[in-house]
């Protein structure tokens, strides 16, 4: 063999081992998260301005990763606190970056414990499940001796035929929407925000 053919293919060989081990990574951007499309009790609250803190992760796992080779482009703890951003920006209030001196109404601190999509496998079927869940502390800066925390989760299945092209970031976002619902309609922080 000639030293230019054993060049090119031990280059072809390199490139093939390369594309093995780093396989097809698919990731969700920040942009393609959903938001809610009902109503909310959230809405007929005056506007108010929170304050939130860096969500903390307590999955134990690598921050971006769902599943297999699928990934979110911002740490989980960002892609659910972006969520809850948007769900009071569109019920009417303002969300900003904590600082020591807030110019807010309520700070909003944050731990997620569930942010991932399992893959369960029978005879015939797939069944993709993706799980939601960040526990969320609620106080106000006034300084008042009182604080709300709460968990909210959610989780979506979708199953089919083996072979089906999964829908991998709509079953993450219908997961993460039943989350948004649990906390956009729950009556015990619409009560905290309106004290």
């Amino acid at each position: 063999m000639k030293p230019y053919n054993i060049y090119l293919s031990r280059l072809a060989a390199l490139v093939v081992v390369s594309v093995m081990f780093t396989g097809c990574t698919h990731t969700m951007k920040k942009d393609e998260v959903s938001t809610l499309q009902v109503g909310s009790p959230l809405k007929g609250i005056s506007p108010k301005t929170f304050a939130f803190k860096d969500f903390k992760d307590a999955r134990g796992r690598d921050p971006y990763l769902m599943y297999s080779q699928h990934k979110l482009e911002q740490p989980a703890t960002a892609f659910v606190a972006t969520a809850i951003m948007k769900e009071l920006e569109r019920n009417g209030h303002t969300c900003i970056p904590y600082s020591p001196q807030p110019k807010a109404d309520f700070i909003v601190e944050g731990s997620v414990f569930k942010c991932w999509i399992l893959r369960s496998q029978g005879m015939s079927t797939t069944t993709l499940t993706a799980n939601v869940g960040a526990k969320i502390t609620v106080s106000p800066v006034s300084g008042e001796n009182r604080a709300l925390t709460k968990t909210y989760e959610g989780e979506y299945h979708s199953g089919g035929a083996l072979g089906v092209d999964w829908k991998w970031k709509d079953i993450l976002n219908q997961a993460l929407l039943n989350m948004l619902k649990e906390f956009s309609t729950d009556s015990d922080l619409v009560m905290f925000l309106e004290k």
